[in-house]
């Protein structure tokens, strides 16, 4: 049986600003991140997200249970920074 996702949301600057690409592999990481928090997973996620030297970095950050965790992505392969 087809697993059930939950609604998902982002804001109107996200949604009108930033390429389906970007967005695809966002959700990628959200999806990434809810597997392994389980329980711990805070309904709100915040990403930094910087561009530089061919590499885009992401940061995920949420407040409950605070969590900070480091995403690199070169050439289409995310890498959690240890």
């Amino acid at each position: 049986m087809p697993k059930k996702h939950k609604s998902r949301y982002m804001t109107k600057a996200i949604s009108e600003e930033v390429n389906v690409e970007l967005k695809m592999l966002l959700w990628g990481v959200m999806d990434l991140l809810a597997s392994e928090r389980k329980e711990t997973m805070d309904y709100l996620q915040v990403f930094d997200i910087i561009v530089s030297d061919n590499k885009l970095r992401m940061t995920n950050k949420q407040e409950q249970s605070y969590l900070k965790e480091e995403f690199i992505n070169k050439r289409g392969n995310i890498n959690k920074k240890p």
